[in-house]
């Protein structure tokens, strides 16, 4: 044995209980990759400090992993060997990739360690191909997660039809990286805080650059001399410790939310701490992501624990959670603060919480079987508890009046109370099975359960007469009645709500579905306009009554199952509880100042045009409409400009503003008097097929178009003639034209997959084509844009690719952009600092234009293909128009991103939140001022 890895054993053990810290599990095409992974893990020696989720101090190196360098047998068992190895693993670690996931090898192994009973321990690393492609006809074949990774295992290896979250490290560039991907890993097999151990290694790395930096300091102080090059260098060490801290933890905030990393907790740790700490392209993109995530949502609450429900008291004045640590939370929806300090009634978790009509009471009640009376003025409990049920209680309301109360428990009974003298009057029902869900009419006649494999049991409470409604599915767990009294609605773990006619006990609308796991909560907006559903999914939907039950909306926020949902009376503020320890406010109409978006038009938006003094918008419509707006507020102008019959493909103002091109299927080209309101004579003609682009030169005087037959026009604007071009044959039509900032030239591009630079009529010489195919994409090409400073111009294209070319070489300058999507717009910023393209997947995404790169994760800003986007003249806002007749349009302003996010975080980090993150080499101080 060598003396190297003598010294290894000594400094490392396998974990207590087992032989191997982790198997590797991967595809023998991967092993490059593998050799690396295997080398790195057993390799890396855990920062000091380090502690594990138990608070346990975790030192040494992961070492040793297993993994298999020898094909297996032609056998559908694994060998014993492998099995033996898979048994003495505490960790699998499942190396993913489309070849990994055609693996029977792979799968098996998954499998045999899944029935094991140690799911929990699997960890996946991305390496190639794509998560759950599975799931999208067409790309199944990009499938990097084996299967047995995404489905539950039984004890005999059988794979079962429920899906499991795969939570994977992605190595991939432009995801996680490879560094990034084996920090998440070590924190999986060491079980330590991701945070911690990235705070921690950066500390270590940050150690031995200090040490640099302070050996020269001592150099130059014995020497006098460079004293000023160590000053510098100790400067540039802390500005690449606070640099790569900023990364990390800008990396953090994009991190999906789960359990009570929510999306307060990433705003806060992430897009907030991480600008604060040094602002880079990773902060500032995830400060904006924020924005966009968070655009329907108010503030957040955190609770002192999980929570299992949320009401509103009947004067809106205060909240009430049911808390899992046996608690009850009393919130101002003013303040958004406690308006009681919570206090501790239950022995278990509370499950429900009810105020009386009055408002003065509330009741509690949950595992420990007990009901739970309290003072809501004062928010403390009003006698003892009383055990009232023969297992958990899951419901409780309040009767009109206030004076009786119905609780339901999973003893199967549903017990009337006397509110007053706080006992049990009457048994209302009797079941065998358990009673899930509670809820009481608007008018106060009808009190719906729900009970397991029972039904729906509708009650008269007039005359204690009752009815029921059958749903089809599982277990219904929610139940609410519509503001006019006519239909209840009934949801469960069969994932679909049923709105049912109460007079005739059937369906007024076909099963509403969505949701990817079970429903817990239903909410009626006061008007009837929305119902809303929460669900284990972590994810609450919104569907319009008025339009058919329509699901018109996805709210995501909430890092772990969502349990309750309530409406205050203003119809659009909704308030959800979950298990992640917070409560948020929905603004269902919010409109941001920081993210504007329209929908003015029925048509698809083609083109949006800003006019150069940045007051003006008009889109061009598959309609023949021209909407105009004004700018920065996108304020609807109640001018409107309508081509009967055409549909518009392209628009652009002149320089000066004056002048709105117009153009489309019929061919001409129509100009239009912005100040008089009308066109200024009759059309450009000339095109023989479809108008698709228009370009002005910076002095207005020139005009080109291009169209669907590959034909380019010039005009003179003043004298509305053709100027001559020399002939071209292009294939297909032509796609975008722009002309330099200089005015010397533009260029052209289109479905021959290349570019052609032309030159402009000047005094004495006719246009000319001086370069023509410039290649280098392998597809139609979109887009076009110059820089402001004429030194680049950028082409988009069909390819997933965007090309930055030297304008004076005309060679590429550096390589392309790769993106996920076809490129359907690029532009640049004000200060060519930043580069925006927007894809077809409505997918807008930021480039630092020095580096190329992403200016963080591509954005989902519309739902539909993105026709062109543009910075506002100011650089303050971004502009976007989509084939779904959406128009988009969102700040820049930082200082405004930051208002905005610490509004919706709605508290500070604490200085022990602070420590955790950033250690204690920089000095606490507040994110925001809240």
């Amino acid at each position: 044995m060598s003396a190297r890895l003598k010294q290894k054993k000594q400094r490392a053990s396998a974990p207590e209980g087992y032989r191997y810290w982790a198997f590797i599990s991967y595809s023998h095409a991967d092993e490059k990759i593998v050799n690396w992974l295997h080398a790195s893990l057993e390799q890396y020696r855990l920062p000091a400090g380090l502690h594990n989720q138990q608070g346990g101090a975790i030192t040494g190196q992961l070492y040793p992993i297993f993994r298999d360098r020898d094909e297996l047998p032609s056998s559908a068992d694994l060998s014993q060997h492998l099995h033996q190895a898979l048994t003495e693993a505490k960790y699998l670690i499942v190396v993913c990739s489309p070849r990994s996931a055609q693996s029977l090898w792979v799968n098996e192994e998954v499998k045999s360690f899944k029935a094991m009973g140690r799911a929990s321990r699997v960890l996946c690393m991305i390496v190639d191909g794509e998560p759950n492609a599975s799931d999208k006809p067409g790309l199944e074949h990009l499938e990097c997660f084996p299967a047995a990774t995404r489905f539950d295992v039984d004890p005999d290896r059988t794979l079962l039809s429920n899906r499991t979250e795969v939570i994977a490290a992605d190595a991939r560039k432009g995801k996680d990286g490879k560094r990034l991907a084996l920090l998440k890993l070590i924190a999986g097999l060491a079980e330590a805080n991701f945070a911690d151990l990235v705070q921690r290694q950066d500390q270590r790395r940050f150690r031995r650059l200090m040490v640099l930096a302070s050996l020269m300091s001592v150099l130059a102080l014995a020497f006098g001399v460079i004293t000023w090059q160590a000053v510098h260098a100790k400067i540039e060490v802390e500005k690449l410790y606070r640099t790569a801290l900023s990364r990390q933890l800008a990396h953090f905030a994009d991190a999906p939310t789960s359990g009570e990393q929510n999306v307060a907790t990433n705003i806060l740790l992430g897009a907030l701490l991480a600008n604060l700490v040094e602002p880079t392209i990773e902060s500032q993109s995830s400060m904006l992501r924020s924005i966009l995530h968070t655009e329907n949502m108010r503030s957040v609450v955190q609770l002192p624990s999980a929570a299992a429900g949320v009401t509103l008291s009947p004067d809106g004045k205060l909240l009430a959670t049911a808390n899992w640590d046996g608690s009850v939370s009393f919130i101002s929806p003013a303040t958004l603060r406690a308006a009681h300090p919570a206090r501790v009634a239950h022995k278990e978790k509370v499950l429900a919480v009810a105020f009386s009509p009055d408002g003065r009471i509330a009741a509690s009640g949950g595992v420990d079987q007990c009901v739970q009376f309290w003072d809501a003025a004062t928010g403390t409990p009003s006698g003892e508890k009383i055990h009232a049920h023969n297992g958990w209680v899951s419901a409780l309301i309040f009767l009109s009046g206030g004076g009786r109360m119905v609780t339901a428990g999973w003893d199967g009974q549903a017990l009337l109370w006397d509110v007053h003298s706080k006992r049990v009057s009457a048994k209302l029902l009797n079941l065998t099975n358990p009673i899930t869900a509670l809820a009481l009419s608007p008018n106060g006649r009808y009190l719906a359960l729900a009970a397991e494999a029972e039904g729906i049991f509708i009650i008269n409470l007039a005359d204690k007469s009752s009815s029921s409604i059958r749903k089809t599915g599982g277990i219904v767990q929610a139940l609410s009645f519509s503001p006019d009294n006519r239909h209840i609605a009934a949801a469960g773990l069969d994932r679909t709500i049923d709105i049912f006619d109460l007079q005739t006990g059937k369906p007024s609308v076909p099963s509403l579905t969505g949701h990817q796991d079970g429903i817990t909560s239903l909410a009626f907006s006061p008007d009837g306009k929305y119902l809303a559903s929460s669900s284990w999914d972590k994810t609450i939907r919104l569907w319009d009554m008025f339009k058919q039950a329509k699901n018109v909306g996805i709210l995501r926020g909430h890092g772990a199952q969502v349990t309750g949902l309530v409406f205050a009376s203003d119809n659009h503020s909704l308030y959800s509880s979950a298990l992640d320890h917070n409560l948020i406010i929905w603004d269902l109409n919010a409109d941001s100042s920081l993210i504007k978006k329209h929908r003015d038009s029925i048509a698809e938006i083609r083109r949006i045009a800003l006019s150069p003094n940045g007051k003006l918008l008009a889109t061009a419509g598959w309609d023949g409409t021209v909407l105009l707006y004004g700018l920065p507020d996108l304020t609807l102008l109640p001018l409107r400009i309508w081509l009967a019959g055409v549909n518009l493909y392209t628009a652009v103002f002149s320089p000066d503003g004056k002048t709105l091109a117009i153009a489309g299927s019929d061919k001409k080209i129509y100009l239009w008097d912005t100040d008089a309101h009308h066109f200024r004579q009759t059309p450009l003609l000339g095109h023989q097929g479809a108008v698709v682009s228009l370009g002005f030169s910076p002095d207005g005087k020139q005009l080109a178009s291009g169209d669907w037959n590959g034909a380019i026009l010039l005009w003179d604007t003043q004298r509305n003639q053709q100027i001559p071009l020399p002939a071209m044959n292009l294939n297909g039509q032509v796609t975008s034209i722009v002309f330099s900032p200089d005015g010397q030239h533009f260029a052209s591009a289109g479905d021959d997959e290349a570019i052609a630079i032309w030159t402009l009529a000047t005094a004495g010489r006719t246009p000319s084509i001086i370069r023509h195919n410039i290649t280098g994409q392998n597809a139609m090409i979109t887009s076009l844009s110059y820089s402001h400073d004429g030194k680049f111009l950028a082409s988009a294209g069909e390819d997933e690719t965007v090309a930055v070319w030297d304008t004076d070489t005309y060679q590429q300058n550096g390589n392309p952009i790769k993106l996920d999507a076809v490129v359907s717009s690029v532009a640049f910023d004000r200060d060519d600092r930043l580069l925006a393209t927007g894809t077809v997947n409505g997918d807008l995404q930021l480039w630092d234009v020095a580096s190329r790169r992403q200016f963080g994760a591509p954005i989902r800003a519309q739902q539909a293909r993105i026709s062109n986007l543009s910075f506002s003249p100011d650089g303050k806002a971004i502009l976007s128009g989509a084939f779904d007749g959406t128009l988009l349009s969102m700040s820049l302003d930082q200082r405004a991103w930051k208002r905005r996010l610490c509004l919706v975080s709605n508290r500070n980090l604490s200085k022990e939140e602070w420590t955790v993150a950033v250690g204690s080499y920089l000095t606490y101080q507040p994110v925001c001022d809240v």
